[in-house]
């Protein structure tokens, strides 16, 4: 409790204004963690409970359909001065190639960039 006390104490000196902001973070933009439905459920079934992180009952790639319907969202939206709200996107640019890997005998990390833009 102490520990919680002094990081939100930290905090006090802060940045601060008066203006209203919205924030929403999201990171791993691009990342994935499971290869396939099919692995996520060869791991339940050795017994590794990967259906206990929301991470992984809800893990997929997005899609530029996905980031265009985003910000044809954030377009509808309008601050006093009549700007749209501002993204920066932090996206991963390459995800493990979970076959390459296993063909390695998991002694070698190996990825696929991502070749997909917008």
């Amino acid at each position: 409790m102490k520990s919680k006390l002094q990081v939100h104490l930290s905090n006090i000196p802060g940045w601060r204004t008066r203006r209203k902001i919205v924030v929403i973070e999201s990171d791993d933009w691009g990342s994935i963690r499971m290869s396939s439905k099919k692995a996520f459920q060869s791991l339940l079934k050795a017994g590794i409970p990967v259906d206990k992180s929301h991470y992984n009952l809800y893990d997929s790639l997005e899609s530029n359909s996905d980031l265009e319907m985003l910000m044809k969202t954030l377009e509808k939206f309008k601050d006093s001065t009549g700007h749209s709200p501002v993204i920066t996107g932090v996206n991963i640019v390459g995800n493990p190639d979970f076959e390459k890997i296993a063909a390695n005998n998991f002694t070698k990390y190996e990825f696929e960039p991502v070749t997909e833009t917008m």
